[in-house]
C-alpha cells in the first residue's frame, strides 16, 4: 500500500492484478442525504434520429450485419410494389 500527496491510498489487487484506490478522502468527504435523491433528475430530450423509423440497418451500422439488414429493409420496402 502507498499514499499519494492528495491523501489517497492505493493497493495492488492480487485478484485482478491492478492498482486500486482503496481510500479517497476527497470522495469520502461528500455527505449524501435523502434530499439529494428526492430532487427530480435533470433530463434533456434526445436529438431526433434522421433515419427512417423502420430502418433496422441503422442499428447494425458498423457491424458485419449492416448489409444484410439493409437488404431486409429494401425487401420490406419493395415487397408490396410488384
Amino acid at each position: 500500500m502507498w499514499k499519494d500527496d492528495a491523501g489517497r491510498v492505493f493497493k495492488l489487487s492480487e485478484l485482478s492484478n491492478q492498482i486500486c484506490c482503496v481510500e479517497n478522502p476527497a470522495r469520502d468527504r461528500k455527505e449524501h442525504t435523502v434530499e439529494m435523491y428526492l430532487r427530480p433528475a435533470k433530463v434533456t430530450p434526445r436529438a431526433r434520429r434522421r433515419v427512417h423509423p423502420r430502418a433496422s440497418h441503422s442499428t447494425a451500422k458498423g457491424t458485419k450485419y449492416e448489409n444484410f439488414m439493409a437488404m431486409l429493409d429494401e425487401y420490406d420496402r419493395l415487397k408490396d410494389k410488384f
